[in-house]
């Protein structure tokens, strides 16, 4: 079987040596077909329905009732002045300036804009038998000192904390846009209305919710290309240094560029988007090519060296590198194909375009004795840095007799710890804010302002949905359920700092229709009280004012909670109260009413938190399972599957103890980086095994097996995991994400980790345990002298 193997591998490598311009000119093809689609379909774009996980009920129901009522692109923008206060006309009228460009601009859902400059807002007043609801700034803003204080009082006793201040420094215009919006445009747009405002002083503006964060991406995009660029230049310098030859930088190169090329116009061809957020994990695919590429063109020096033929040299590459080159291809494929057990469309498109892109990298190591046969071919054909690396890889040469043990104790205590400190790590975003930013970051500079300055608004929101037949937005027990679950959240949950209903404005209008009297502030106990009550605010509004708090048929409702942030642990919580409160309800007499939660923007993040928690740990029982099935295929051996699973495994434990210690999340963005990690890590245990097992039947001295490792595969494990893991630093401290600069940091930890375990915990679990499904027949007690 070994026999037929071999020769059907030599075969293989026989052919394309012999062919090299036919495999050129099919890869010079391919690669310009696919290069065509690149430059003319890529798409960077974020879209909502790929990030949620479609078929969730809390999705299906954001999916009926956006359409009525909005909720995912809500957004906060706050005008606040630096003299005085907001009650003066030189202010106000800056401010329904502001707010009519904002009414005005083409995306938004202008039923949804309020402000206390929107013709809708009503003050509500009455005396002597009479009730007045009238524009509470509208038409003409108030020029004289009591017109400016009736404004200041009626403005706070009913709209106090959410569209005005309770320091009267700042009004609020709260709007939401169509689904379909072109969040970079709507950005630059406010970026200039900001600016301008700004500039003619004394106000500030600031302005939060996902069309600005999204926006906010998308100007990162081209810092993001940079850092790429920059990146890769590093990557460039870091492979000259080690072989200081046009030979040993290009072939990597090329094969790592041609591959990339490839994959981007693949995804082109088929039309799908590209996340910005996710351009991480190409770049993780470009590193996961040059690996193998540095290991054919490390081996193949070696080869070199010894046979000082360059058609021979090549064969024997091909020859000992197609088993463990395609088995970490396929591994490497795997971590991204696992990823489709995530319920949501990004993560499974991500995972189909990537499975088959790592794929194609098998045609990139088969193909690549061509490019071998057409570059520049040094007098000297040596790698000027292999020294210096040998003596870094070298390190790792110990006495492994004597400290293998002690390893084996080490990697279980990091397991103990690690594992203590990955069960902390959060689902979902840890803080207030975007995590996707820094801190200092305006955006999130804005989160806080708001916050602090509108007590009874929120940057977050949850949705409650009432359906129900005919007039159940006037039925009384629908008020007081709002009523009563408003009060318990308030009372339970500080994260919870107001509500949107129609509540407030049916208490109001009942007691002043009884003479003004505030003992008369509360529901109605009937149906047709309720009714003319609304027919009284109705009378006096426009068609569309009431489409923010129910349908045009008043079948439907929509209650808004204003939450201070969306952590996870916060919608949890509500959620199971607001349950618990309507299981009470539904112990009553039967009733038609619907209560549906969570929905809007706090209901899509629940969805996906819940997913990405279920799916964190199929998606690495899953890698988990299709690595060790596939180095058992490979090597037939359980020793070397359980040694891998220590090395992925460990490396994954200690990842994610950096990102509980940093506060980082396990969410939509990070949950790839953990999968991927693990099929990418299992590259360096692969190759460093088999030249063990190689190395070992051809010297018969474990000792010197390893060492030989250590100068030759264990050298290229190093190279590769250096141009890695050095070009990822300066993305901590340039990238303006933060989320980028983390995810580069935490796969240079991955990576780093990965490769200690497989120069120096594979070494010594060979040692100590001598596997003889690995080493063969040539075992301990066995071993013939060697001079």
């Amino acid at each position: 079987m070994g026999k037929t193997t071999m020769d059907w591998k030599r075969r293989l490598a026989r052919l394309l040596v012999e062919h090299t311009g036919i495999v050129l000119v099919v890869m010079i093809i391919f690669t310009g077909v696919f290069g065509y689609f690149l430059v003319t379909g890529l798409k960077l774009k974020i879209i909502l329905e790929e990030m949620i996980p479609q078929g969730h009920p809390y999705v299906e129901r954001y999916n009926t009732y956006a359409p009525i009522f909005g909720g995912a692109n809500t957004t906060l923008v706050e005008v606040k002045t630096t003299q005085g206060d907001i009650y003066n006309p030189e202010f106000l009228q800056r401010f329904r300036k502001i707010a009519e460009e904002l009414y005005y601009y083409p995306d938004t859902s202008r039923f949804s804009v309020q402000s206390i400059a929107s013709k809708k807002i009503k003050a509500i007043t009455g005396e002597a038998g009479t009730i007045r609801i009238e524009g509470l700034m509208w038409p003409d803003i108030p020029q004289d000192a009591e017109g400016l204080r009736q404004l200041k009082i009626n403005a706070k006793e009913l709209y106090g904390g959410q569209l005005v201040s309770e320091d009267d420094t700042a009004a609020m215009v709260i709007l939401d846009f169509k689904p379909d919006m072109d969040f970079e445009k709507f950005y630059n747009f406010f970026e200039e209305l900001r600016a301008r405002e700004e500039a003619n002083g004394p106000v500030t503006v600031h302005g939060v919710g996902r069309p600005l964060l999204l926006g906010t991406i998308y100007a990162y995009v081209p810092q993001m290309i940079g850092i790429f660029i920059l990146t890769f230049v590093i990557i460039l310098g870091v492979v000259y240094v080690y072989y200081a030859s046009f030979l040993g930088v290009m072939i990597p190169i090329i094969k790592a560029v041609m591959t990339t090329i490839w994959g981007f116009g693949f995804i082109s061809i088929t039309g799908y988007n590209v996340n910005p957020l996710m351009l991480i994990l190409p770049f993780f695919v470009f590193a996961t090519i040059l690996s193998h590429s540095i290991q054919i063109t490390n081996r193949f020096y070696e080869e070199y060296a010894r046979l000082k033929d360059f058609k021979l040299a090549l064969e024997e590459t091909i020859v000992a590198l197609l088993k463990p080159s395609f088995s970490a291809i396929f591994t490497d494929a795997m971590g991204f194909t696992v990823l489709y057990l995530a319920e949501i469309p990004t993560l499974r498109i991500l995972s189909i375009l990537c499975t088959a892109w790592l794929l194609s990298i098998t045609l990139a190591v088969t193909f690549s004795a061509a490019t071998f046969f057409y570059v520049p071919i040094p007098e000297k054909l040596e790698a000027r840095g292999q020294k210096w690396l040998h003596k870094l890889s070298l390190l790792a040469d110990l006495d492994y007799q004597r400290w293998g043990k002690p390893i084996i104790a080490v990697v279980v205590v990091v397991f103990v710890v690690g594992a203590i400190f990955a069960s902390k790590v959060i689902i979902g975003d840890p803080y207030p804010g975007s995590p996707i930013l820094w801190s200092d970051a305006r955006y999130n500079q804005d989160n806080t302002e708001i916050n602090q300055r509108f007590g009874r608004l929120g940057t977050d929101t949850i949705q409650l949905f009432v359906d129900g037949p005919e007039g159940t937005m006037a039925e009384s027990r629908v008020y007081q359920a709002i009523e009563d679950l408003s009060r318990i959240l308030y009372q339970r949950h500080e994260e919870v700092s107001g509500v949107q209903s129609l509540v407030p404005l049916v208490k109001k209008v009942h007691s002043v229709v009884l003479e003004g009297d505030p003992s008369y502030e509360f529901i109605p106990a009937s149906h047709e009280t309720i009714a003319m009550d609304l027919y009284f605010f109705r009378s006096r509004s426009d068609p569309g004012d009431f489409d923010v708090f129910t349908d045009g048929s008043w079948l439907k409702g929509n209650i808004v909670y204003f939450l201070s942030d969306h952590k996870s642990a916060t919608l949890r919580k509500i959620t199971a109260d607001i349950e618990n409160f309507f299981a009470r309800k539904r112990s009553e007499p039967k009733d038609t009413i619907l209560y549906l939660f969570p929905g809007g923007l706090g209901g899509l993040t629940l969805a996906t938190d819940l997913v990405i928690e279920k799916a964190q740990f199929l998606t690495i029982a899953a890698i988990l399972a299709v690595i060790l099935i596939t180095v058992y295929i490979s090597y037939r051996s359980v020793a070397a599957c359980l040694m891998l699973a220590i090395v992925l495994l460990g490396a994954q434990l200690i990842a994610q103890t950096y990102m509980y210690l940093m506060g980082i999340g396990m969410n939509l963005s990070t949950l790839p980086v953990a999968a991927v990690g693990m099929g990418r890590g299992v590259d360096y245990g692969i190759y460093v095994m088999d030249r063990i097992k190689e190395e070992y039947h051809r010297l018969g001295s474990l000792p010197l097996a390893i060492t030989t490792m250590l100068k030759s595969a264990g050298t290229a494990v190093v190279l590769t995991a250096s141009t890695m893991i050095i070009p990822l630093m300066p993305w901590y401290f340039l990238s303006g994400l933060k989320f980028q600069a983390e995810m580069g940091f935490l796969l240079a930890v991955v990576l780093l980790f990965n490769m200690l375990g497989a120069i120096v915990f594979i070494p010594a679990a060979v040692t100590v345990f001598k596997p003889k499904s690995l080493l063969g027949k040539i075992h301990a007690g066995e071993e013939k002298e060697v001079v």
